[in-house]
């Protein structure tokens, strides 16, 4: 999971993301395809990066993918993560998984 959140660390309701393989600009999920986990609690700004339901399209060695943040039809979140797995789940190699932007 990513935090959006503005300068004053508020979460920001996105219209909408998307997450992204680097290598073939292929799209992994989206929030059409995203659901709020089952027993999780809502959160504003809170967005799904990667999941153990995606392992098949990572490596173990890892590979990059962009989670992209859309307001009015204009990226305002746009962070690259590592993303590998060990053949049970999946594990966060690099990147900060919150994202100050601007409003």
């Amino acid at each position: 999971m990513v935090q959006v959140v503005n300068s004053s660390h508020a979460g920001v309701e996105l219209d909408s993301f998307k997450v992204v393989r680097v290598r073939d600009n292929k799209m992994i999920v989206d929030n059409v395809q995203w659901q709020q986990p089952a027993g999780v609690s809502y959160q504003p700004g809170v967005y799904l990066v990667y999941s153990d339901a995606y392992m098949d399209k990572t490596s173990v060695c890892g590979e990059d993918f962009e989670f992209r943040g859309y307001l009015k039809d204009k990226v305002v979140a746009n962070k690259t993560y590592t993303i590998a797995h060990d053949c049970c789940h999946i594990n966060l190699v690099s990147g900060d998984i919150k994202i100050v932007i601007e409003q």
